[in-house]
């Protein structure tokens, strides 16, 4: 009755925010563990002696903040894992979407391992996209298709310039400050230099050794002066545009045109507005030249964006993602394998699509899904020293008012930012190793009291829970994730004769209390 006591408040508030996130059937607590009092089993943990179950409410984790803290090989993975089986309990029960993304650094859910019994995509082979960011069959590709995503390719290019201070000569600056927004279409004089530009930006891709999509081409519109100007400087007839290009016929067709403008032969009426500042910039990067014909870096400055480019992508991964989310489908990203300064960067990418996607859908006056977001090795994108209007801290700080729960787990408590411990609501940690670590916890409710339990109990699953619905830190030894028990439990769901959960209670009740008469099998 102590462990598992909800305040009557606390439960009606529950209701409410049940409804506000759409879920309108009842849905009962779920056992996570039993109540351990030390790391000794020898006395009130016999296998003759009746362990006492500990349950967590439903509600406690949607659009919330959980905390799984502690070392490595104690836990932590096993607790999220329960948690992502619970909240795909609550969706089918509830009768609502809850989308579920993992951040996974060590592939312990795309694939199972020797130490756990099965991985999340196993448990739920139907429901579960995994990404990574290379090419894998059963996996999609993190990364984007330049060539396809114009405006989040550029994005990242011109990134990849500031971070390696390479934008210092001046037609790398101007390419830097080029927009590929497509004009209106009745604007036909703007419409067919954005065309041009786009043909250009995509050659010099092509120049710079980003692979390029099968067959890919190039369209756009060049009077008969401007392709007489182009011919003549290369000597040869090199094709209408408007017919298609191939990309290496793009690269020849583009450096002819810059021969052919320095020389002022398109400078004619029909073509004096046909090459505009920013493409000519593209055209000297193409070039490795300036206007001058001085050498510059040119196309070599897209050297380090490779990384970050697919050829097989045909929709921007963040939309892809978040479309899979409102699916309510679970969503993994090995991170694992791969470049660490890619993981952090379309880590960062993925997490600000779902937040601004959420807020804009708010802002309308729309409901946004209800998505939780699990992080693992949480310090080293969870960093404490992110500012609070970057992208995780407003994650964790707003997200609840946009229907996004957050998930995180980490051993290095005190490497996360302060703003997101402020606003955790549930806690469950084992065994930490050091005082800093324990110090940093003891700021928040009672953990202090456990501080000598978490240093010496070194127990795999022995932890300590704090939910926002219970009013006390219980020690708990957790239930190890058996995804034959997931099934069991999901086929075993609203039966009549299961004795757990037949959807005759009110959300988050607990039996003999303000319910139905007392029943052992809770």
């Amino acid at each position: 009755m102590i462990v598992n006591h909800v305040d009557p408040l606390r439960r009606r508030r529950a209701v409410e925010e049940a409804e506000q996130l759409s879920i309108n059937k009842p849905i009962p607590p779920f056992q996570v563990g039993t109540v351990r009092y030390t790391s000794t089993d020898r006395l009130h943990r016999r296998d003759d002696a009746e362990k006492v179950p500990v349950s967590i409410q439903p509600s406690d984790f949607l659009a919330r903040r959980t905390a799984v803290l502690g070392m490595t090989r104690t836990g932590k993975s096993n607790m999220v894992k329960q948690t992502v089986s619970v909240v795909k309990q609550v969706a089918e029960r509830g009768g609502v979407k809850i989308g579920q993304i993992i951040y996974d650094m060590n592939d312990e859910y795309a694939n199972a391992n020797q130490q756990d019994q099965g991985a999340i995509a196993d448990v739920y082979p139907n429901d579960t996209i995994r990404y990574r960011m290379l090419k894998t069959q059963g996996f999609e590709e993190l990364q984007n298709n330049f060539y396809v995503q114009l405006n989040e390719g550029f994005s990242t290019i011109r990134q990849v310039i500031q971070e390696n201070k390479q934008g210092s000569q001046a037609d790398v600056q101007v390419f830097s400050d080029t927009s590929f927004d497509k004009p209106d279409d009745q604007d036909k004089s703007a419409h067919n230099r954005w065309k041009v530009r786009v043909a250009a930006y995509k050659a010099m891709l092509y120049k710079a050794d980003l692979p390029a999509p099968t067959s890919h081409k190039v369209y756009f519109k060049a009077s008969q002066d401007v392709r007489d100007a182009v011919h003549r400087a290369a000597k040869r007839d090199l094709g209408d545009p408007d017919a298609g290009l191939g990309l290496g016929e793009a690269v020849e067709w583009f450096l002819a045109a810059r021969t052919a403008n320095k020389a002022s032969t398109l400078l004619s009426t029909s073509g004096k507005d046909w090459l505009d500042n920013d493409t000519v910039a593209i055209l000297n990067m193409m070039a490795n030249k300036n206007t001058n014909d001085a050498y510059i870096n040119g196309y070599k400055v897209l050297t380090n964006a490779r990384k970050f480019h697919s050829p097989r992508r045909s929709q921007e991964v963040g939309d892809e993602i978040y479309k899979h989310l409102e699916n309510g489908n679970i969503v993994i990203l090995d991170l694992s394998v791969g470049d660490p300064t890619l993981r952090e960067k379309i880590s960062k990418q993925i997490a600000s699509d779902i937040f601004n996607k959420s807020m804009n859908t708010f802002v309308e006056g729309k409901n946004p899904p209800n998505i939780v977001v699990y992080v693992e090795e949480a310090h080293n994108l969870l960093g404490k020293e992110l500012d609070l209007t970057e992208t995780w801290p407003r994650l964790a700080k707003e997200g609840a008012k946009y229907r996004i729960a957050l998930v995180y787990a980490t051993q290095e408590v005190s490497s996360v930012h302060q703003n997101i411990l402020a606003n955790t609501e549930n806690w469950f940690i084992s065994h930490l190793n050091n005082e800093r670590e324990i110090r940093e916890l003891a700021r928040f409710y009672d953990f202090g009291d456990f501080s000598r339990s978490l240093i010496r109990a070194q127990d795999v699953g022995f932890a300590r829970i704090k939910t926002l619905s219970s009013p006390f830190v219980v020690p708990v030894q957790i239930d190890k994730f058996d995804p034959d028990a997931v099934a069991r439990r999901e086929s075993d769901a609203y039966s009549d004769d299961s004795g757990r959960g037949n959807g005759s209670l009110p959300f988050g009740f607990e039996p003999g209390e303000d319910g139905p008469p007392p029943d052992r099998s809770w």
